[in-house]
């Protein structure tokens, strides 16, 4: 049960904050429509192209890597997701997917930083 106690806080962390001041977790369609908000400016095509790269990283799962090092919708590291200013909260998929798209533009529109997944 002591194990369980930093999952849940973490968990709690994540969630979002409603604007009658209660919280809900996030949602998997809270990613779709973070990845299309932070993507839809580059054309279609990218968008679905980062729909597929999160997909195979999280599998749209906000929370996805609880307790690991890459984290969220992108999986990305704590340092991506500070260095682009959008607070460090790597489960909001808005912030994810706002850093995710930083980072496809500051590697020259590429999906290299997804060696893997990028490839879809």
């Amino acid at each position: 049960m002591k194990r369980l106690w930093p999952l849940l806080l973490l968990t709690l962390a994540a969630c979002a904050l409603q604007p009658d001041g209660s919280f809900r977790p996030y949602t998997y369609a809270d990613s779709e429509v973070a990845i299309h908000r932070a993507f839809d400016p580059y054309g279609p095509v990218v968008a679905a192209k980062a729909r597929r790269v999160a997909n195979c990283e999280s599998g749209l799962w906000p929370y996805s890597g609880i307790g690991s090092y890459y984290q969220g919708i992108f999986q990305l590291g704590e340092h991506i997701v500070a260095i682009h200013a959008y607070g460090g909260q790597r489960f909001d998929p808005y912030q994810n997917a706002l850093a995710a798209r930083d980072l496809y533009v500051t590697r020259g529109y590429s999906w290299s930083a997804w060696p893997v997944c990028g490839r879809v």
